[in-house]
C-alpha cells in the first residue's frame, strides 16, 4: 500500500480474501453475543464484544453497532442523573 504498486495474481487475492474471512467466521460468535447482549439491554457487555470482533474484522456493522451501543450508554447515565435531579435536588414545586 502507501503508493506502492502490487500485481497480486487473482488467485493470491482469493486466498487472502478466504483467510480473512475464515477468521471472521471463527469469531462471528463475538459480534453475534454482542447483538443480543444490545437486545436485552447490556449495552456495556455488548460494548466489549463489539471491540474484539472488532480487532478481527472492522467493517460499517461492528463500527455502527458500536456506536449505537455507545450512544444508549451514554443516554443511560444522563437518564440516571436526571433521574437523581428529579428526586431531591431539582427545584421544588
Amino acid at each position: 500500500m502507501n503508493g506502492e504498486v502490487t500485481n497480486n495474481s487473482v488467485e493470491d487475492r482469493r486466498q487472502a480474501l478466504t483467510q480473512r474471512l475464515g477468521e471472521a467466521r471463527r469469531h462471528l460468535h463475538l459480534f453475534d453475543l454482542g447483538v443480543m447482549l444490545y437486545a436485552i439491554g447490556e449495552n456495556d457487555a455488548a460494548i466489549e464484544c463489539f471491540d474484539k470482533f472488532l480487532t478481527q474484522y472492522p467493517s460499517r456493522e461492528v463500527f455502527n453497532n458500536l456506536g449505537l451501543c455507545s450512544d444508549l450508554v451514554t443516554v443511560g447515565f444522563w437518564t440516571c442523573g436526571l433521574t437523581v435531579f428529579d428526586k431531591g435536588f431539582g427545584p421544588k414545586t
